[in-house]
């Protein structure tokens, strides 16, 4: 998360816009171009500070046509996989588009009832083949909107990005007041900024590079088929 507080933000942003006074940039409106700020960075790259894994468990009402569906989780941008947890059971559902779900399963609820195999989201619903036949625990990986500030106290979900997002804001601000020339000497800084910020988080330093030589595999292997990362083996 940021170091500076909701505050401290709006401080820094008042300055770069030559401490104007509060009656044309009172908090309120210094809180809403820092929250605008943020969805437009959160728009530019998948940061991993917004990305989250969420625990969820499937409806069961036994009334298949009801539990079919489940709300997706407030503050979701993008789900990156759905995984059902059932011991020796447990699978990750492959997703349908919309569009081939309606060709292929018009109507979920008309088949047997199971273990959820496959799913499909529309707008804040996620429906499922098979519907489930009990409550089941599901955890997403998921990319989120940044949340809200609204208290002074607050921090942004950004990590160590507090300059970025002060720099974003005071663009728009110059913007709304019609200074071009202004926005764009603070834009140009931003871009800047930005441009430092994508290859610091595109960096894995945990990455393991293999050869071409065949499949990776470090020391004896054991019972390597139990083990659900080796796809193959040579003596």
């Amino acid at each position: 998360m940021g170091t500076m507080t909701n505050t401290e933000m709006q401080t820094e942003l008042r300055r770069n816009l030559g401490n104007r006074s509060t009656a044309e940039f009172d908090s309120d409106r210094l809180q809403l171009l820092l929250n605008l700020a943020q969805v437009r960075l959160a728009r530019v790259y998948r940061w991993d500070e917004l990305e989250d894994v969420q625990s969820l468990t499937t409806g069961f009402t036994s009334t298949p046509a009801d539990d079919k569906y489940l709300t997706v989780p407030v503050g979701t941008r993008k789900i990156h996989s759905m995984r059902l947890l059932d011991d020796e059971h447990s699978r990750k559902l492959r997703w349908v588009h919309p569009r081939n779900w309606d060709k292929i399963v018009p109507m979920p609820e008309d088949k047997e009832v199971n273990r959820p195999t496959h799913y499909t989201r529309y707008n804040e619903k996620f429906e499922f083949f098979r519907v489930p036949d009990a409550a089941y625990s599901l955890e997403l990986r998921r990319s989120i909107w940044p949340t809200k500030l609204t208290s002074g106290a607050q921090t942004s979900d950004f990590l160590e990005k507090d300059d970025l997002l002060i720099l974003l804001a005071t663009v728009i601000a110059w913007t709304q007041l019609g200074k071009e020339d202004r926005a764009m000497g603070f834009w140009k800084i931003y871009r800047s900024m930005l441009g430092d910020a994508i290859p610091d988080a595109e960096e894995t330093p945990d990455a393991e590079i293999k050869g071409f030589d065949g499949p990776y595999r470090e020391g004896p292997l054991g019972e390597y088929w139990a083990n659900p990362f080796i796809m193959d083996t040579w003596p």
